[in-house]
């Protein structure tokens, strides 16, 4: 079973894909890329893999991870839910360029070019 506090702040080692989430609003990270590294917690909690600060964002709000080689988002019964492509969902399946909401937050989804693993 998937337990959340087991997630926070755990990283996996070595050889892992890489993706970004761009802001689409200049105000979201000033504007900076955020790097995700499967499986991350995103949420406003310091203790989250992803901290973001916007006031929508619940302290644990999704996760994001990788399944059967396909990027996953997940809501984790947020206030304000997480958006792929417009449509609410309770779970997700990313992909390259596709956009992302979590609170207020707009983001598009990227490949870390800089991760050697990349095929």
């Amino acid at each position: 079973m998937f337990n959340v506090h087991e997630m926070l702040g755990r990283w996996r080692s070595g050889g892992r894909k890489g993706y970004r989430l761009a802001p689409l609003d200049g105000w979201v990270n000033d504007g900076r890329p955020v790097s995700v590294h499967p499986p991350a917690v995103v949420g406003r909690s310091e203790r989250a893999d992803v901290h973001l600060t916007d006031p929508w964002v619940s302290r644990i709000h999704c996760v994001i991870s990788e399944r059967d080689g396909e990027l996953v988002v997940r809501d984790l019964e947020s206030r304000h839910g997480v958006y792929v492509n417009e449509e609410r969902v309770s779970q997700g399946t990313l992909h390259p360029g596709d956009t992302v909401l979590i609170g207020a937050s707009r983001f598009r989804v990227e490949v870390d070019a800089d991760d050697a693993e990349l095929s």
